[in-house]
């Protein structure tokens, strides 16, 4: 099981907002989840486990720096 709170720590912060605040949200039918910005509500893509959650949520913070 993954340490939430360590991926959270290890998180970049929003690409919009510019805050840390971050959750952990499933779909409708707790399938998938997603990393959620509490502020904002920028959210990343749909992954099947938490850990894939927080490395697609760096990976889409660091592509929209780049552009």
């Amino acid at each position: 099981m993954a340490d939430i709170n360590k991926l959270k720590s290890n998180s970049l912060n929003c690409p919009f907002c510019g805050l840390f605040n971050l959750d952990v949200q499933f779909n409708k039918t707790r399938t998938k989840m997603y990393v959620k910005c509490c502020k904002c509500g920028a959210s990343g893509p749909l992954e099947k486990n938490v850990e894939d959650a927080f490395e697609s949520w760096n990976k889409r913070y660091n592509n929209l720096k780049k552009q």
